[in-house]
């Protein structure tokens, strides 16, 4: 498992107890916590200079599919990965499934433990949902380490983004590219096992995410100012991501 540290028993010991042991899949609804905590998320989305972000309620046929895709994810990660799904079980207690516009998944420590996901357009899509749910639950990951450390001490300098197409704080830059490290870790494995039935967009899909992690790696080696913890960190996401330091 990468980053095998006091860092993972950290996590752990902070969450024990404190999420649900297991995990729910739901439709998103227009009302209640779900409106409130996404109203907060669009209005964010809005001041990056969004045009009209929404996200809202699916058909049940269309939320059903996704669901069923959403659990066939989560079977291939536990089944090829299960380090990475011990993650997810410890991190993500409930995931809202809806139809967005601009936002495709988000989770946040104002609603820690709830990941929101939009359907892909593709209801089978268990890429997608591999992906998406890798993503969140490693920002849930420092989200919590960031409780106590910093990680970047000049965390608003601002620089080019390694997925996002515009500049972003280097603490983002620095979440990107740890999320970054994660997910190829988890593709790279599947790949592997040889599961997947589009192998070849999957080989091509992962080295689009190389690049876009030896972009993020660089700005975070030439700009940032890391706390100890940080650099730790730091120093172990190309070589989860299985990267030599000499592409970097």
């Amino acid at each position: 498992m990468p980053d095998k540290s006091y860092l993972n028993d950290l996590i752990l010991t902070l969450n024990k107890g404190y999420l649900s042991t297991s995990l729910s899949i739901q439709p998103f609804v227009d009302e209640g916590w779900h409106s409130l905590v996404m109203k907060e998320q669009l209005n964010s989305l809005v001041k990056d200079g969004y045009a009209y972000p929404s996200f809202s309620s699916l058909r049940q046929e269309k939320f059903l599919l996704s669901k069923a895709a959403c659990r066939e994810a989560l079977d291939t990660i536990r089944d090829t990965v299960p380090e990475i799904h011990d993650g997810i079980k410890t991190l993500i207690s409930n995931i809202v499934i809806g139809k967005g516009r601009h936002i495709v998944a988000v989770t946040s420590p104002h609603f820690y433990g709830t990941v929101f996901a939009s359907a892909p357009l593709l209801s089978n899509d268990k890429l997608y949902f591999i992906d998406h749910l890798v993503h969140e639950m490693s920002h849930l990951y420092l989200n919590t380490i960031l409780a106590f450390d910093s990680l970047v001490i000049n965390s608003t300098d601002r620089y080019p983004a390694p997925i996002r197409q515009d500049i972003r704080p280097l603490l983002g830059i620095y979440h990107a590219t740890f999320v970054l490290s994660r997910i190829i870790y988890t593709l790279k494995k599947i790949l592997t096992a040889n599961i997947f039935e589009a192998s070849e967009h999957l080989k091509s899909y992962i080295l689009d995410l190389e690049k876009k992690i030896l972009k993020g790696h660089k700005t975070i080696s030439s700009y940032a100012r890391m706390t100890e913890n940080g650099q730790i960190i730091f120093s172990s996401m190309l070589k989860t991501a299985s990267i030599s330091t000499v592409d970097a």
